[in-house]
């Protein structure tokens, strides 16, 4: 996997290219948690380039979005495909997320945006 960031004003960006997995889980929770370091008001991960995210890697995830929250910073999905998205529907992410379609100039009708609702 590989993973780029980037400060832009007040937001943390990440984005992923890969696959979330056992292999890559710890790497991309630590990443996300050095937003913390730099007191953002808002995480923002492109998942453009996320090709697939496995179901044990999806909980630990959804773990580091809650401290994040509970640090008072905001977290949201970018450019979600079909695919990822039924896939965090099915785990009941979106009992707690506000969806849209994709803010990305590129992306196509398929992709969407999540917003986590705060704590």
């Amino acid at each position: 996997m590989q993973i780029l960031t980037q400060i832009q004003q007040n937001s943390y960006i990440v984005a992923l290219n890969g696959s979330l997995n056992a292999e890559t889980t710890a790497t991309v929770q630590e990443v996300l948690l050095d937003a913390l370091e730099f007191n953002p008001k808002e995480v923002m991960v492109d998942c453009e380039a996320l090709e697939e995210v496995s179901p044990k890697s999806l909980k630990s995830f959804i773990s580091t979005v809650r401290k994040l929250q509970r640090n008072k910073i905001d977290f949201v999905l970018i450019s979600v495909n079909e695919q990822l998205h039924h896939l965090f529907s099915c785990a009941g992410v979106s009992t707690f997320t506000n969806n849209i379609s994709s803010t990305s100039l590129i992306a196509d009708n398929g992709q969407c945006d999540i917003y986590f609702r705060k704590l």
